[in-house]
């Protein structure tokens, strides 16, 4: 794949990729909802085997800390998240979804919201990675 095929699938948010060794990576946009990133990103997500990242935030959150990850379609992003992020709907087409990830960092429950093309499939991916982290803890 060409730098341009690939700049290209990153633009449009269509970008997921097998890194091999259990890491995967998504080309997601960053929405809002944790009080130190106020600004909508770009951001590749990486599943790795303890945790997921995002890169352009450099936030690293443990499987263990996750609490829910759910699809969600624009109309269904509450008013609450609406005001956080602002207008949801610019320039979307009617197949991107947003993903809602909840965890706790330590301090208190965040909720973040990622624009994707692939929320259900990043949230089958994240819900065995943390069934399976949390399995190994009993």
């Amino acid at each position: 794949m060409s730098d341009f095929e690939r700049a290209f699938k990153r633009d449009n948010l269509l970008d997921a990729e097998d890194m091999g060794g259990g890491i995967l990576r998504y080309s997601v946009e960053y929405v809002g909802g944790h009080p130190l990133y106020t600004d909508k990103r770009r951001s590749d997500l990486f599943l790795n085997q303890n945790d997921l990242f995002l890169k352009e935030l450099n936030l690293h959150i443990s499987y263990f800390a996750v609490k829910e990850v759910i699809p969600v379609s624009e109309e269904n992003v509450s008013l609450k998240n609406m005001l956080l992020v602002g207008t949801l709907g610019i320039g979307m087409t009617e197949k991107e979804t947003f993903v809602r990830l909840v965890y706790n960092d330590g301090v208190m429950d965040q909720n973040l919201i990622l624009r994707t093309r692939l929320a259900n499939e990043i949230q089958k991916e994240v819900y065995l990675r943390v069934a399976k982290a949390k399995q190994s803890q009993k």
